[in-house]
């Protein structure tokens, strides 16, 4: 713990260099009225739509050298029903990314099961929202082996290729979500200093509602033949600025007044559906889904324990707290 003489210092030159960060920009008129003039001021109108959101989640411990890991993803609707979930168990694992891919692997065959889904019981949604932590990690594919890379690489190209096929078919959108961003698209678009890219944008906004110029993404999709679209919003005045992500499944790439009209037109329209699944200016539905597939180390530790030795099956149902009706487990379970 620091003592109190060196909190009281660390806080004063924290203090400091965050302020001398800002005036870099604030002290620079040139450099605000270039991002100003890519922020367009907006409120969105509540117009409701059906909307699943899809988060996983994945955890592991260090138990007796072995290394036991719990892999899981859920889909759930505003109401918190759980629409589909799936799970997986196993010991040592390749890396931390390694998890994290077959995390990203359960919630792509989530996300398909939507898009194909158009039963009364579930039906097709028009927005699938998905954690934007997915889209950063899932281009920059580290400390996995060549044989990963490869199968990640494959069930992207055919979830892209699905993506396109059902917004094209069904006016179905897959929208991705991130509350922190190290993007720093700017700094090549306007030639300024590489800073955050929500950064930016908190100075010129003054914490009102609005949105971003949309860019095109395409380094990343190049090798699955489409592009993506990045933007950012802030749904309510004075809460957390929002990065979307979405593909543009024209295949081609947006020439100016496509991007104007998408600018103008399609993204209020995307902003006024979100909206009404908002709370506190972030999708409900989205916080609901993430907080409910959480694998919490208290859990997987009560699991472990049950798979080392304890063999009554109604004492592992009361660990895993299935008296209470909680969820763990049910759906898939991959072998």
């Amino acid at each position: 713990m620091i003592d109190g003489y060196w909190t009281g210092k660390i806080i004063e030159k924290l203090r400091l260099k965050m302020e001398l960060r800002k005036r870099r920009i604030t002290d620079d008129p040139a450099i605000l009225e270039k991002v100003k003039r890519r922020w367009i001021p907006y409120t969105a109108c509540k117009q409701e739509c059906v909307t699943i959101a899809v988060d996983g989640s994945c955890n592991d411990d260090d138990y007796e050298t072995q290394n036991p890991f719990i892999v899981g993803a859920k889909a759930m609707d505003i109401t918190g029903k759980v629409i589909n979930q799936i799970y997986d168990c196993d010991v040592q694992p390749e890396s931390r990314n390694h998890l994290i891919s077959v995390m990203n692997n359960f919630e792509v065959q989530i996300a398909e099961s939507l898009l194909q889904k158009s039963s009364s019981d579930a039906p097709r949604p028009l927005f699938i929202l998905i954690d934007g932590s997915f889209m950063s990690w899932i281009f920059n594919l580290r400390d996995l082996s060549n044989e990963t890379k490869h199968d990640v690489n494959a069930i992207m190209e055919h979830f892209l290729n699905l993506v396109k096929e059902y917004t094209k078919m069904h006016q179905v959108m897959i929208l991705f979500i991130s509350k922190n961003s190290d993007s720093k698209t700017l700094s090549r678009t306007l030639n300024i200093p590489k800073d955050r890219d929500v950064f930016y944008y908190n100075q010129v906004s003054n914490n009102e509602t609005g949105y971003s110029f949309p860019d095109q993404d395409r380094e990343p999709f190049d090798r699955f033949g489409v592009t993506g679209i990045v933007l950012y919003t802030r749904l309510k005045p004075y809460h957390s600025m929002l990065k979307l992500e979405f593909v543009n499944t024209s295949g081609n790439i947006l020439s100016g007044t496509e991007l104007e009209d998408l600018a103008t037109k399609d993204i209020p329209k995307i902003l006024d559906k979100l909206s009404y699944d908002c709370s506190d200016g972030y999708p409900f539905t989205l916080a609901l889904v993430h907080q409910h597939c959480a694998i919490k180390k208290e859990e997987l530790g009560k699991i472990i324990s049950l798979a080392g030795g304890i063999n009554d099956d109604n004492q592992a149902r009361a660990v895993l707290g299935e008296d209470n009706n909680e969820n763990f487990g049910q759906g898939e379970l991959s072998h």
